[in-house]
């Protein structure tokens, strides 16, 4: 007996052509993020000065708001702007955030470098966790109704190889950036080098998201 599914469009049993770019969005923002906070201990210490007491407080400070942040752009989302505009327009400030960081080594100060410091880790707090509660929702409006609650089997193993891709994929970027963020610190004492890769990453998830569309 034919199954009642056979019917549907060929493009129902396939992902979402805008999934590569959410999955690309997604894995540039961890990398990016854990790549800057896996020297940030180091740069703080090195660069700035500081004791190691005062860099485990700064570091665990930004990780409090960056997970309070998602409460802010869930409201944001849901009030106004909508989960597309919301990734977009949030991640600017992301971006941002990260170009304050790589630039701080233009001034020769080390106030003037602590500020660059407050400034960047405060602008990317509020971006990664302001994005964090809508980016595996807006990859969920991407599939049709009939692939949201498939009545076949093979559906339902495309959504499960959807769930599995998207996390097996950011834990993948988020495991391998603090790795190559440690050796970029101690190969260069600067770190000029690892933040400035990271800008750029930075800069290429939002490019991915606008070419995904609302």
């Amino acid at each position: 007996m034919a199954e009642p599914h056979t019917n549907l469009n060929p493009e129902a049993n396939r992902f979402p052509r805008q999934a590569r770019y959410i999955l690309g969005n997604e894995a540039a923002e961890r990398y990016s993020y854990y790549g800057m906070k896996g020297i940030l201990a180091l740069y703080i210490t090195n660069v700035l000065l500081m004791s190691r007491d005062e860099a485990t407080q700064i570091i665990h400070i930004f990780s409090f708001v960056n997970y309070f942040m998602p409460v802010l752009g869930a409201y944001v989302s849901d009030r106004w702007w909508g989960r597309y505009k919301t990734i977009l327009y949030i991640s600017l400030f992301y971006c941002l955030g990260h170009g304050i960081l790589a630039l701080s080594d233009a001034f020769e100060s080390v106030d003037a470098k602590t500020l660059c410091l407050y400034a960047g880790l405060a602008l990317i707090a509020f971006g990664s966790g302001g994005i964090k509660p809508c980016v595996s929702a807006f990859m969920g409006d991407q599939f049709k109704p009939e692939q949201r609650h498939p009545p076949a089997p093979r559906l339902r193993r495309l959504l499960l190889v959807h769930q599995s891709r998207f996390h097996s994929g950011v834990s993948y970027h988020s495991l391998r950036p603090q790795r190559m963020g440690l050796q970029l610190g101690v190969r260069h004492p600067g770190h000029r080098h690892g933040r400035g890769h990271l800008r750029v990453l930075a800069r290429h998830q939002v490019l991915r998201h606008g070419s995904t569309g609302p």
